[in-house]
């Protein structure tokens, strides 16, 4: 009897012990399963940072592309602003040379006005002229025909 009650004892002893181990082996199981999922949601956590992080950068490159294409906007407004002052500033100019120009084609079609009347006075001097000349000559003929018709009447 002692023996079977040593084994006995021993057996319920063994499946304590069993038991014990069973429930530590299921315990170590558990915390394994949770460390894993732990581990799976500390890598999720890691790549959604690894993205976010990824977008804080394509964020910043794209407003440091928009800040760029900004500045290279106002550059191009004040260059175009700059150009229609010049146009308007060029246009005035234009402006005044063709009043300019028409005030010089004005002068110089009154002057081409004195020049061919002049010309003109100059021509009827010149005929006068030369029928005062005409009539000298005729007149110095006539003396001429007085003077010797003189001489022999007298």
């Amino acid at each position: 009897g002692e023996d079977l009650d040593l084994r006995v004892a021993e057996g319920s002893r063994i499946r304590a012990a069993l038991a014990e181990v069973t429930r530590e082996r299921d315990d170590l199981a558990r915390e394994a399963e949770r460390t894993r999922r732990e581990r799976d949601e500390l890598s999720e956590a890691r790549r959604a940072l690894e993205r976010a992080q990824a977008l804080a950068a394509l964020d910043e490159e794209r407003q440091q592309l928009l800040d760029a294409l900004a500045a290279r906007a106002e550059a191009a407004e004040r260059a175009r602003d700059e150009a229609r002052g010049e146009a308007a500033r060029l246009g005035e100019d234009l402006d005044l040379r063709v009043a300019e120009g028409a005030r010089l084609s004005a002068a110089l079609a009154e002057v081409t006005r004195e020049r061919d009347e002049l010309a003109r006075e100059a021509e009827r001097t010149r005929r006068e002229r030369d029928e005062l000349s005409e009539a000298r000559r005729a007149l110095e003929q006539v003396h001429q025909a007085l003077a010797t018709a003189r001489s022999r009447i007298g």
